[in-house]
């Protein structure tokens, strides 16, 4: 409990002033007290971009949760060009492979988003696929990009894309800790049934 504790307060409590252009919310339950899932934001010096990154760590416990805790830190240290997701996670996956003596590794989406124009800009370490509902179509699209999990091999290039966002979309970001639970007779909660909750309550 001491432990998920600290793990919970190293995370944002808080999402960064959009200025009222965005709605932000976020929420982090940990399956088994100490996870390796985190979420975190990126301010940068220019106030009109802001950043956000999902990651999902192989594992549960106490070395899952320390690694994910490295992401973030290395996250925070080079996430200073907001057009740039891609080199981003090309940095961090170089810092996070030297001198590793485990097999632990991460998957990643991160974006940044222009306040000015609502331009997104976004890249997947093996992430599962993000979801971007489009209100003007009442629509699902899904989100991904070239490269692989952090912390495993180096050197990787990481896919920077770009899309423009209008009033009304959603951007949806988890981790399979939603997509693969389980219930009583073990069967997963699926990708399907994620998206009917979400176009249920647009």
């Amino acid at each position: 409990e001491e432990g998920q504790n600290i793990q919970e307060g190293l995370m944002p409590s808080e999402a960064p002033d959009s200025g009222g252009l965005m709605d932000i919310s976020f929420s982090f339950v940990a399956a088994k007290y100490l996870g390796g899932d985190f979420y975190d934001f990126v301010e940068f010096e220019d106030s009109k971009h802001i950043g956000m990154m999902i990651s999902d760590v192989s594992g549960k416990g106490i070395g899952p949760s320390l690694f994910g805790t490295t992401c973030q830190a290395y996250l925070r240290i080079l996430a200073t060009n907001p057009s740039e997701t891609g080199e981003t996670l090309k940095n961090m996956n170089e810092r996070l492979c030297e001198n590793k003596n485990n097999s632990l590794f991460a998957t990643a989406f991160y974006l940044t988003i222009n306040l000015d124009n609502l331009k997104m800009t976004y890249s997947s370490a093996g992430h599962n696929k993000m979801y971007l509902y489009r209100s003007s179509t009442n629509t699902i699209e899904y989100l991904s990009g070239k490269g692989l999990v952090l912390g495993m091999f180096t050197p990787c290039v990481y896919e920077t894309l770009e899309l423009q966002l209008e009033e009304g979309d959603w951007i949806i970001l988890y981790t399979d800790g939603i997509t693969e639970l389980e219930n009583s007779t073990l069967e997963l909660y699926g990708m399907q049934r994620f998206e009917e909750l979400i176009l249920a309550n647009t």
